[in-house]
């Protein structure tokens, strides 16, 4: 198991050192409380999640075969803090399934912050999903007939 010492910054991969160090700075640490704050705060439809699904697909955070277990964490979540049916149970839903790629888990978990920030009307990131080699698939805007 690893061990967490004080010179973490320089003991740990230099993009690890740069996401704790992140953590470690009150004012950001604040804005990470906050941006949860703000999931939980935001309820999900059905339609809500199959919508957001598609998105990571589109945007290169999740592949094809992660969308089975995406909906299923999400559906019937491993985690008791995470049955309701809001925006941080999708998060932990969409985290949970990404476990496994150490080296893909850093820059898929960017991607998913930017996408529900984006969700949830915090748009201060929307500008990463435009950056070259992104993956993203330009969408037309939706259209749902109510029937």
């Amino acid at each position: 198991m690893p061990v967490v010492t004080a010179q973490i910054r320089v003991d740990a991969d230099p993009v690890f050192g740069e996401h704790v160090g992140v953590l470690a700075e009150p004012a950001r640490f604040q804005c990470h409380l906050a941006r949860i704050e703000r999931f939980k705060d935001t309820e999900l439809s059905q339609l809500a999640v199959h919508d957001l699904t598609i998105r990571a697909l589109d945007a290169g955070i999740i592949c094809g075969s992660m969308v089975p277990k995406v909906l299923q964490e999400y559906r019937q979540p491993r985690h008791p803090e995470f049955r309701p049916r809001n925006l941080w149970s999708y998060h932990n839903a969409m985290t949970e399934t990404l476990k496994g790629n150490l080296g893909m888990l850093p820059a898929r978990t960017q991607r998913l912050n930017v996408l529900c920030e984006t969700f949830a009307g915090h748009n201060e990131y929307e500008h990463i999903f435009h950056l070259p080699g992104y993956n993203q698939v330009k969408q037309k805007p939706l259209k749902i007939r109510v029937l």
